[in-house]
Parts: structure tokens; C-alpha cells; sequence
């Protein structure tokens, strides 16, 4: 029987690993649909993840991808009986995080993405040197890994067509602090100014000095807008992150960003400081 959590976003994330399942089996989606005996229709709800499939529905998927049994079908299956139990809080600090195939997938489908950013640059800023900085104590292997697979997420705000809108408020703190050394941040820096010349992208900075809190003191937040879905929230703190998908959550943040952008520095004066910033680390790193 088909749930009820349908758009959710344990749903969106079941429905992109059974995507992934079947591009790497080999089959497009009207193939399988056949084998499957499903409409096709149907297929393409259960991998957007409007529409979420029967734990029976999902072992006929995994079997004909040949995914028959295993700890990789046990894991898919549990995501399905998952699905129904609302919220979503992921707890892994080792290897990529669990929630990573999720957030690729509202990167690639929806409309508009706002991430606030207090003390660390925007993941989809990041420079190769910069994700090295940050990734202390993790095994080179897997920050080899990690900095391709977040380069390579860059592409969605940094392609020639349809690029995403995005807007990135960051906190002054976080360009000051020179992670990787001078030389790492003045390079992070200028492709922080160069990136917010795009058309798509603005980049607003949260100078240091208020005195009153306001929601970035509260911690970080990426906002994700669909245009055929309700929007979604990600919180990441160590060790853990979570989705917030309820009404009443999501307008708090949506408050929260309206709220920032307000109180942040306009996008010319953003580069000027961004610039300005730049040009110190790369006096220090010359010394």
C-alpha cells in the first residue's frame, strides 16, 4: 500500500536511491517499468518521491536490478518501512554522511536554495584547499572522496544553463578565520567574490558587531525551494543533521532568512569586505 509521506524527505531520498539502483543496473525507467509491470508514470513518482512504494513493490525493484539480498537491500527496504515515521534526524560522523544523496537531490530539483552560514564558508563556495582545512581527522582516502563529491555539487550553481538561485548569508567571523592558512583563505576569498558576480548568485556577508542576537546566532541553515513541493530545511551540527519539513518550522526559517538579508551587508558592500579581507590574508601569507 502506497504511504502517506509522499513528498517528505525520507521519501525524496528512497526515491533517489532507487534511481541510483537502476541507472547502475543499467535500465531506464520504461524498461524497468515494464519488467515491473507498473506504469511508468508511477516509476517516476516513486524515484521523485512524490509517491512511495510498497515494501513488496521496492524487493520487485531491488530483484530485477539484482539486488536480491545483502546488507545494501536490507538497507533500502528499511528506508521504505522508514518512510511513514515522520521527521528525520541522521547521526554518522564517520565516511560521507547519510544524508548526502538526499541533499544532492534537492540540490538538483528544486528552485532556490538559502544557506546560512555563520562560522564556516557555504559548502557550494568551497575551495579544494578549503574542504582540506575543515576535514581534520578524517582519513585522506575519504577527504579525497569528500572534496570531489563537493566540487562536484557546485556544478548546480556554476553551469552555463538553468543555474540554480542561490543565496548565501555568511557571517564576517567566517572569512576571518584563516582556515588552511592565508594562503588557503585568500584563495577560498577571491572565488567567494568571483562566484557572487554571477547572475545567480548572491553572497551577503553578517558583519561582526551587533548587538542583539539575531537567527545566525543560533547556527547555520540551508532553506531548499521546489516549485511543485512544499520547501524543506537542513540543519547540520557534528555529529548529527536533521530535516525539518512541517509548516510551522519551515515559515520560522523563512522568517529567519528574510529577517538576515535584511540585517546583512548589501551584495556591493559584501564584495568590498570579502576583498578587502582578501587582500590581508595575502599580506600575511607574503610576511
Amino acid at each position: 500500500m502506497t504511504r502517506t509521506r509522499g513528498g517528505s524527505p525520507k521519501a525524496r531520498n528512497l526515491g533517489a536511491e532507487l534511481r541510483k539502483v537502476r541507472t547502475d543496473a543499467g535500465f531506464n525507467q520504461r524498461d524497468l517499468a515494464q519488467k515491473l509491470e507498473v506504469p511508468r508514470p508511477r516509476l517516476q513518482r516513486w524515484e521523485n518521491g512524490t509517491t512511495v512504494p510498497s515494501t513488496a513493490e521496492v524487493s520487485a525493484f531491488l530483484a530485477i536490478c539484482g539486488v536480491v539480498n545483502g546488507p545494501e537491500r536490507d538497507r533500502l527496504v528499511e528506508l521504505v518501512e522508514d518512510v511513514g515515521a515522520g521527521g528525520w534526524i541522521t547521526s554518522d560522523i564517520t565516511g560521507v554522511r547519510t544524508e548526502l544523496t538526499t541533499l544532492i537531490e534537492f540540490e538538483r530539483t528544486c528552485t532556490s536554495v538559502l544557506n546560512v552560514s555563520p562560522l564556516l564558508v557555504p559548502g557550494l563556495l568551497q575551495t579544494a584547499g578549503y574542504v582540506r582545512a575543515i576535514m581534520t581527522g578524517t582519513k585522506m582516502d575519504e577527504v579525497d572522496k569528500r572534496v570531489g563529491i563537493r566540487l562536484g555539487r557546485q556544478e548546480v550553481i556554476t553551469r552555463r544553463k538553468n543555474a540554480l538561485p542561490y543565496v548565501a548569508i555568511i557571517g564576517e567571523w567566517a572569512l576571518r578565520e584563516p582556515m588552511g592558512g592565508p594562503d588557503v583563505m585568500a584563495e577560498q576569498l577571491r572565488r567567494i567574490a568571483e562566484l557572487s558576480e554571477r547572475p545567480n548568485i548572491e553572497v551577503h556577508i553578517l558583519p561582526q558587531g551587533f548587538t542583539t542576537a539575531h537567527p545566525a546566532h543560533m547556527g547555520s541553515f540551508v532553506l531548499f525551494e521546489f516549485a511543485k513541493a512544499a520547501p524543506i530545511v537542513h540543519l547540520e551540527h557534528y555529529g548529527s543533521a536533521a530535516f525539518l519539513d512541517a509548516t510551522k518550522e519551515v515559515a520560522a526559517y523563512q522568517r529567519a532568512g528574510d529577517l538576515l538579508r535584511n540585517a546583512a551587508l548589501s551584495e556591493s558592500d559584501s564584495r568590498a569586505l570579502i576583498a578587502e579581507i582578501a587582500t590581508a590574508m595575502e599580506k600575511d601569507d607574503s610576511e
